[in-house]
């Protein structure tokens, strides 16, 4: 296989709950950046376009008010998967022959009372062939949709389920979702399941600062040395009309030693784009040095998670409906970290414990 080249896009995005036209606004945009990274991509590649086009997190509809949030505000701009907006998306992808990722919200029939913060990739045929629920949610600070860890008793048990990994002429592709990256057990997952190509679709933070910039180019470049995978990571433009949330940027791609191969220089609206080696990848995992799949123990790792299980996610697990807003969420977090104290995982501060 021959090199080629991605793209990590880094769009402004309207926020769904302050312009109830933010969909679609937003997805006529995407669809001009996808055109626009095609172009600029061949004009500089001598002639070569991007077979692999990834978005960041909530790039249709933002990620709802920061304090305010509610079950309501946020999954009123879930929509289908497959859906209209995926065909859109679905037909620049048979146009340039590409493939495209992302994340939205999602409903799904199936399991009323919740969304999904769901990953996809769209093929060069312009299907969604692969759909990815965010597990690292609900147990995250800010975040209200519903995991399969918060409903593993009617969801599917299945590991291409759970962690799916796409199987392609261009490598071994998978997504995984902002807040999930921060957990090393994720990609881990995902790399094990088969993937050469990790794409992490990033969202807006809470606050700035330059500790953000530097923990994501950490986490990204500890994934893929880790893992020995690419990793395409797009993230937010500063984006004004959004609600009360800050966009860092750095949309990134990273090579399977850790490498940073491309970074954005800052939250303004553009695109970075690397070239992929899936042949080189290769040869380097057949390397016993640093091999770190190969020489991984895992049957070790596997009875400490099961004899210290933390945040609910047993095959029992499941809530009726989806978190009604962040004084619930935080409230749960409370609960689990007494828990953590109480069996002896964690220890209270002195002060406290007094």
């Amino acid at each position: 296989m021959k090199p080629y080249y991605a793209v990590a896009m880094q769009p402004r995005v309207i926020g769904g709950c302050m312009d109830e036209n933010a969909v679609a606004k937003n997805l006529a945009h995407s669809c001009e950046l996808i055109d626009r990274a095609v172009d600029g991509t061949a004009q500089t590649m001598k002639g070569q376009t991007p077979k692999i086009i990834g978005f960041p997190e909530s790039f249709l509809h933002g990620f709802g008010p920061a304090r305010k949030r509610t079950f309501q505000t946020n999954s009123r701009m879930a929509r289908t998967i497959p859906g209209e907006e995926t065909e859109r998306l679905g037909q620049k992808a048979r146009e340039h022959g590409t493939y495209i990722a992302g994340s939205m919200f999602e409903v799904h029939a199936d399991y009323p009372g919740h969304f999904f913060n769901t990953g996809f990739i769209i093929d060069p045929g312009g299907k969604v062939a692969l759909k990815y629920r965010k597990i690292n949610c609900s147990n995250s600070a800010v975040e209200l949709s519903t995991s399969p860890g918060d409903i593993m008793a009617r969801f599917s048990q299945d590991l291409e389920t759970l962690f799916p990994v796409l199987r392609t002429p261009v490598g071994n592709l998978a997504v995984y979702i902002c807040f999930d990256g921060l957990f090393p057990e994720m990609p881990r997952c995902l790399a094990l399941m088969g993937a050469e190509i990790l794409i992490r679709p990033m969202g807006p933070q809470p606050t700035s600062g330059i500790e953000y910039v530097d923990t994501w180019r950490t986490a990204n470049r500890m994934r893929a040395f880790e893992n020995n995978v690419y990793l395409i990571g797009p993230h937010w433009a500063d984006s004004p009309q959004t609600e009360s949330l800050v966009a860092e940027g750095h949309s990134m791609i990273v090579d399977f030693n850790g490498q940073i191969l491309t970074e954005s220089d800052g939250a303004r609206e553009h695109f970075v784009v690397a070239p992929i080696d899936i042949e080189r990848l290769r040869r380097r995992r057949r390397n016993e040095r640093n091999n770190f799949l190969a020489q991984l123990r895992t049957e070790l790792y596997a009875r400490v998670y099961a004899a210290r299980p933390c945040f609910p996610s047993g095959p029992q697990t499941d809530r009726e409906r989806g978190l009604r807003d962040l004084d619930e969420k935080w409230a749960l977090e409370g609960q689990v970290y007494r828990a953590l104290v109480e069996r002896g995982i964690y220890t209270e501060p002195e002060a406290d414990a007094k």
